[in-house]
């Protein structure tokens, strides 16, 4: 009896431990590391912004030696910097830190033309005692990234006096979509010539007509960017509402003219035409009075004598 009873017991027993082992699930072997997993948080943590920082525009970017000029330097940048973000630096010699000039706005104000339309702007004066160039560059500030990004670099020029027309460069000048600018003031060589010499007798229109050409030759050359090239459409506008201000000839005349002179290459205007159907969107603000019409020109035309 005492046997019977041992042998059911132990029957029980076995029985119990056989539906407890069926009944829980084998354990689940990760083949996740931390460290892998680590890896995975901070991808989604981290910042997804690619900001887009063109080359500064210097205007005018020839000084004389010794002869205070107001540069106006202006820069397109997206998505927007933190507030007060945007520093204008000076690049000195190698191993040597940049000094900050000023910060540039998108406020309509201090040689800005409109706000908030990703255009950064500052009205600063320069004189240079000596002949020679100096490097000046921008330094943005964005939310979420722990390091500004600097733009590339834009030259200002002095001269011992004011430098003559540059020469024509003829067939020379088809060959590159840049064309040659031996004066380095932005400027296509023989776009300038065509300025100046067609209009040799207003330093007003001559400014404005050089602030539209610098536009139209950023815009060939930025093609392929679809945030840089609307940004230079707008610039052009600019340019246009500054003609307004500055001569009684339509602006678009003055614009188409000055075009068909820029796109005088079959490359110039597929790039030109590659620019147009970026579709990328922008807001341009009509100006309602010639004060902002004057706040769109990159030299004012109130201090130029005709």
């Amino acid at each position: 009896m005492k046997t019977l009873f041992c042998t059911l017991g132990l029957a029980i027993i076995i029985g119990l431990g056989a539906l407890w082992l069926h009944a829980t699930p084998p354990p689940q072997t990760s083949t996740t590391t931390p460290k892998a997993m680590d890896k995975s948080a901070s991808a989604l943590l981290a910042p997804t912004i690619s900001p887009t920082v063109g080359t500064p525009s210097v205007t005018p970017s020839t000084v004389v030696v010794d002869t205070q000029t107001t540069v106006t330097v202006t820069i397109s940048i997206t998505p927007p910097p933190i507030s007060n973000g945007v520093n204008l630096v000076r690049i000195g010699a190698a191993g040597t830190q940049p000094t900050i000039l000023g910060v540039m706005h998108d406020d309509g104000m201090n040689g800005d033309q409109a706000a908030g339309d990703n255009i950064y702007s500052l009205r600063i004066p320069f004189t240079m005692s000596v002949a020679g160039s100096l490097q000046l560059s921008a330094s943005a500030a964005f939310q979420g990234l722990l390091k500004r990004v600097s733009s590339s670099t834009s030259l200002l020029y002095a001269y011992a006096t004011q430098p003559p027309l540059p020469p024509d460069p003829g067939a020379v000048g088809l060959g590159a979509l840049a064309g040659i600018d031996l004066d380095h003031d932005g400027v296509r060589d023989d776009v300038q010539r065509y300025i100046v010499l067609t209009y040799p007798g207003s330093d007003k229109l001559q400014s404005a007509l050089t602030q539209a050409a610098r536009a139209v030759l950023d815009k060939v050359q930025d093609s392929s960017n679809g945030t840089l090239s609307s940004i230079h459409t707008l610039q052009v506008l600019y340019a246009a509402d500054c003609l307004d201000v500055s001569t009684s000839t339509p602006s678009a005349q003055l614009i188409a003219t000055l075009q068909s002179t820029i796109l005088n290459t079959r490359d110039r205007i597929a790039a030109y035409v590659a620019a147009d159907n970026q579709g990328t969107f922008f807001t341009y603000r009509l100006p309602s009075s010639d004060a902002q019409r004057v706040a769109r020109c990159l030299i004012d035309p109130t201090t130029l004598p005709n």
